[in-house]
């Protein structure tokens, strides 16, 4: 049954039979352990440690200054679980450059046994790794970065001074040579033009996905696994980082300058982790197309309903058809509301949405109705039939899905609404 630009055709008389089977149901949303946390500024640095230059500067972080030979850190205080999944999203600008600007900033993942106090050499090392004066213990062990390197060292293997790097030694020291890099690319965009830039890093086990600007298409994809590891661009094998008790790591941002010099700045952040496959997308904090009335919610939701959030739509399973164990949740929903999923071929503009009822319209092509439920007493639902079934879907394919639901005193007053989308690839 396909859906149209209006309403979804919805099943409105089934509220008693389907409360009682959500009610039931309930506790699938927490049967995967999730791990959330939002900056949507930095106005409040509560739950950082800031290492070297590091420094709060206003409502955003400063990792570095546009300063010569500067080196900072930043990382929040507790350790995360990577293990299973995550999706994470910042957003920064490099600004005020001099002598061309440089180093260049990272997103780390590590569990050195100096956990929040570890922090390497500035300059080209970007607070990761060590130069060659640097008194061993310097570089950061158990460590994957993404680099955002905008200084050309030639020597090292670099592409240009305009570089997206995936550097990791397994449990060994961390290089910012890229013969330590899992894959590289100059990703055309300027990152050092001194304008907002959105990178987010996607993770399902065995695949790490690296995002700038473009919530929906990867500029990088590699095999990777915190657990096994991955291989280097020449080819060679590395181990994985040897994670804390289960599963986790700590994560923050760390950066260098030399002689030359720019702003290292990270104006907001956000992290998720779950036990389930997908990319979440097409959110209602203006990262997106911005919500119909002014209704903004935080990252992560749909555009802010009556229940004073916006509708998170998350999964639980894996993506294997084999399996066919995949759950979709939806949370933060009104509640005892007629709750529509969703599935489409493809993301709505690029991943951005377009305004529809009190939310936005997450999926373009082929919709396709899943199943109606009925929100419980705390705004929560989940499917519970055979999703590959459901939705006709084969190894290789990637789907789109969301939430639809009622929203009679819903802020714009269209009475419906939406959560944000969820995209996910499907494995054998």
């Amino acid at each position: 049954m396909k859906c149209t630009e209006g309403e979804p055709r919805m099943v409105e008389g089934m509220a008693s039979n389907l409360r009682n089977l959500i009610m039931a149901m309930a506790g699938l949303a927490a049967a995967a352990e999730a791990q959330d946390f939002v900056y949507n500024d930095f106005s409040s640095v509560a739950g950082l440690t800031m290492l070297g230059n590091a420094a709060q500067s206003g409502n955003l972080l400063r990792v570095t200054a546009a300063s010569g030979s500067q080196v900072g850190a930043v990382y929040y205080d507790q350790p995360v679980r990577v293990d299973t999944g995550f999706d994470t999203v910042f957003t920064y600008s490099f600004n005020s450059l001099g002598s061309g600007g440089a180093d260049g900033m990272t997103i780390i993942f590590h569990t050195d046994p100096r956990g929040t106090s570890a922090m390497g050499s500035g300059g080209g090392e970007m607070g990761y790794g060590a130069n060659t004066t640097a008194p061993s213990g310097t570089a950061i062990t158990n460590s994957l970065v993404l680099e955002l390197d905008t200084w050309f060292s030639s020597g090292e293997g670099d592409l240009s001074g305009n570089e997206l790097s995936l550097h990791t030694n397994g449990s060994g020291e961390n290089n910012n040579d890229e013969q330590f890099s899992l894959g590289q690319i100059d990703p055309g965009t300027n990152l050092s033009d001194g304008q907002v830039h959105t990178v987010r890093l996607n993770y399902i086990p065995g695949t790490l996905e690296v995002y700038l600007d473009d919530l929906v298409n990867p500029r990088l994809s590699v095999p990777y696994d915190f657990g096994l590891g991955g291989i280097w661009v020449n080819g060679g094998f590395t181990g994985g980082i040897g994670l804390l008790s289960e599963g986790r790591a700590y994560v923050g941002f760390t950066a260098g300058t030399g002689g030359a010099w720019e702003n290292h700045d990270v104006l907001s952040w956000s992290w998720s982790s779950s036990g389930g496959p997908g990319t979440a997308y097409c959110f209602g904090d203006s990262s997106s197309m911005v919500c119909p009335c002014g209704n903004v919610s935080a990252f992560g939701e749909g555009c802010s309903n009556s229940s004073g959030a916006g509708a998170m739509l998350r999964s639980v399973g894996t993506s294997s058809v084999v399996a066919a164990d995949l759950a979709l949740t939806a949370t933060q929903l009104p509640a005892f509301k007629p709750v529509l999923f969703l599935q489409a071929d493809t993301a709505e503009n690029n991943g951005m949405g377009s305004p529809w009822g009190d939310g936005l319209r997450c999926l373009g092509a082929n919709p396709l109705n899943l199943q109606v439920v009925f929100s419980d007493v705390s705004g929560a639902a989940s499917t519970n039939l055979n999703l590959v079934s459901a939705g006709n879907l084969a190894a290789g394919q990637g789907k789109a899905f969301q939430v639809w639901f009622r929203d009679q005193l819903g802020p714009c007053s269209t009475g419906r609404s939406t959560s944000n989308g969820l995209f996910i690839q499907f494995s054998p």
